[in-house]
């Protein structure tokens, strides 16, 4: 799944071995937990 698909407010960046996930939780529907929840489940499995 990819990230945009659960929300287009994820935003990535990334600097030599680090990726940061950023979150934009102003205009979201949902807790800010329920979309960092479904990102990571969709990494996983």
């Amino acid at each position: 799944m990819n990230a945009y698909t659960i929300t287009p407010m994820f935003r990535f960046k990334s600097r030599e071995s680090d990726l940061t996930i950023i979150l934009d939780v102003v205009k979201l529907k949902k807790h800010p937990i329920y979309y960092s929840v479904a990102l990571l489940s969709s990494m996983v499995g």
